[in-house]
């Protein structure tokens, strides 16, 4: 099966590095560098918890317009065009395009994060060599943090997939992931919160804890990928977190794959 769908991997891989928005991306990038080192200077003692912090966060805005622009637009583009029809007629199944596709969007999208993250990368070791008072935070802990984002950014990758298999407009799966997105990140806290002895004594419903609860399930705990806090504080990781961590997102990503296979095998093309 990997012979039939290498070639298409590999299409879809050239054109994502070739779409304007991985070029904008890469140039947000170097704004962000750019940014970053301006804004340190304006920190006082805490130069290095903000640099990271900046550093990460630019590193996951560029993640979500990658993929929201870049990976999202290009299966309705194949469908619009009558792209799809072609590459079906020929020796790929419908799960095989689903499957190309997804590599091909994870290839598009390490290949730009890994710009991203060393542009990144370089920016905070200059900000360390100026201000090496103020920097403790070790690179270790950093990269964990980029590497956190990055299997974020695959999660999200995964469920727009899974959302362009079911709907008709691209608009709308961009939509969803979005919204996924930053429900992703809050729903640990939220949950957490509710279920506290603070929210239960300020009268907080069974129900609703029940329906966060439900939520949680449902939607990817992006926040449990977030390190920003640890990498810039310099706080250790334990094994077992990144562990489970990983293998969270690893199942996660299995099962929405295998959804949006089955999902694109039923789908009427007109």
């Amino acid at each position: 099966m990997f012979k039939r769908i290498y070639p298409f991997i590999k299409v879809t891989f050239l054109e994502g590095i070739r779409n304007r928005v991985a070029a904008g991306v890469i140039i947000f990038s170097l704004i962000s560098m750019i940014s970053n080192l301006i804004i340190v200077n304006l920190a006082a003692q805490d130069v290095g918890k903000v640099a990271i912090d900046f550093a990460l966060s630019s590193f996951s805005l560029t993640g979500l317009l990658l993929i929201l622009f870049a990976c999202g637009s290009s299966l309705y583009r194949d469908i619009d065009k009558k792209t799809i029809c072609i590459v079906l007629s020929k020796a790929i199944s419908r799960k095989e395009y689903i499957l190309g596709k997804f590599f091909g969007y994870f290839l598009t999208l390490f290949f730009v994060s890994l710009i991203s993250f060393l542009i990144g990368i370089l920016t905070l070791y200059l900000i360390k060599i100026t201000h090496l008072k103020y920097f403790t935070a070790p690179f270790s802990g950093i990269f964990l943090g980029y590497l956190f984002s990055f299997i974020a950014f695959v999660l999200l990758l995964s469920v727009l997939v899974f959302f362009t298999s079911l709907t008709t407009s691209s608009f709308t799966a961009m939509l969803l992931t979005v919204v996924v997105y930053f429900i992703g990140n809050s729903i640990g806290d939220l949950r957490e919160f509710a279920e506290s002895e603070i929210a239960t004594q300020a009268g907080f419903s069974p129900v609703f804890k029940i329906i966060l609860r439900v939520v949680h399930f449902v939607v990817p705990d992006l926040g449990k990928f977030d390190l920003k806090i640890f990498s810039a504080n310099g706080l250790p990781v334990s094994f077992d977190y990144i562990f489970f961590a990983i293998s969270y997102a690893i199942i996660y990503c299995t099962i929405l794959i295998l959804l949006s296979m089955r999902a694109f095998e039923r789908r009427e093309f007109v």
